[in-house]
This record gives C-alpha cells, structure tokens and sequence, in this order.
C-alpha cells in the first residue's frame, strides 16, 4: 500500500563549499537539499555513483545559475562550490567543481585527484601561492585568513572556514573572530 516504507539502498554524507555569489550559493544549497533529501533510484538504471550525484546536482546547478546570471547581478550572481562525499561505486571519496565562467558557461570537473587541496573564490590564486609547497593543517588557516584580510584582493570575505573528510563524515573547520575591522 502506500504507507509500506521503502527500502534505503544506501545514504551518506555530503560536504559542500561554496564562494561567489550568496544568492545563487544559497539557492543552490537549498535546491540540492530538497532534491536529495527525497532521490530515489532505480536499481540497474541510475547511476548512484558519486560522479552521478554530481551529475544530477549539477543539473540543478546550471538553472540556478544561468538563472541569476541573467537577473541584475550579472556576472556577480556567480557561484563556485565543491561537493564530494563517499562514491558508493569506488569505496573512496570523490569530490566535484561546478563553476561558471565569465561568458554564464557552467563546467563541472573532478578534483582532488592529483592534490590534496582545493581552493576556489575569487582569492585562490592569492591562497595557492602563499600556501608552502608541504603545508600543515594550520597553514590553511593562515593563508585564507591572509587573503581575507588582504584588502587588495576584491570580493574576499567572511570567516575563515574550510572542510575535509574524515573517513566518510565531513568535518568543517572555521574560526570565528568578533570585530569591525572587515574590508567587505
């Protein structure tokens, strides 16, 4: 009947990490929840693998954007975000970039798969290049918090947060500092 409970095939954990636009962000935050707190799948068809959830989420990603992107914001309604979790296929983590480039062309590639690190956002070039070439988990924090505080790179603000996963379970780091002194 139609209260029989389905079964869960399998579920997981997912990070996400966004820079850019806080509308599109946002809106594609709560556009991914809605849609996967439901996905249902058919088993043999779809693919459940972590690149197929990129895949889908994408899909969604594309409107989102193109969307803002054609609102007033413009080439400000960009978004930039990291989403990974367990691939269920590959017993690994697999992490994804969807991004949109300056002419509203949205992309998504895998990263993460010759390094351990990604930065995205308008400072991460800045962040690369004062990170050192055998970096600690502190050196993270202090390279975002410099490009951050750094007034010279434009559209770089907020709290320093970052993310990685622990075994399966993704685990966000941040600091939180209580002051005016912001240049954003």
């Amino acid at each position: 009947g139609s209260n029989e409970r389905q079964a869960v095939a399998f579920s997981g954990e997912l990070g996400m990490c966004f820079a850019g636009s806080a509308v599109s962000s946002l809106t594609i935050k709560e556009s991914v929840v809605e849609i996967l707190k439901s996905l249902q799948h058919a088993p043999g068809y779809t693919d459940t693998s972590m690149a197929g959830l990129a895949n889908f989420i994408f899909t969604a990603y594309k409107v989102v954007s193109r969307t803002v992107c054609q609102t007033a914001l413009g080439p400000n309604g960009r978004a930039s975000i990291l989403i990974g979790g367990m691939c269920q296929e590959l017993g690994r983590v697999r992490v994804f970039h969807l991004s949109t480039d300056s002419s509203n062309i949205p992309s998504i590639n895998e990263v993460l798969t010759e390094k351990d690190h990604e930065f995205i956002g308008s400072g991460k070039d800045a962040a690369e290049n004062g990170l050192p070439q055998k970096p600690a988990d502190g050196d993270y924090f202090n390279v975002l918090k410099s490009v951050i505080d750094d007034a010279g790179i434009q559209s770089v603000g907020g709290q320093v947060q970052y993310g990685c996963f622990k075994g399966s379970q993704f685990v966000v780091y941040g600091l939180i500092e209580l002051g005016d002194d912001v240049h954003y």
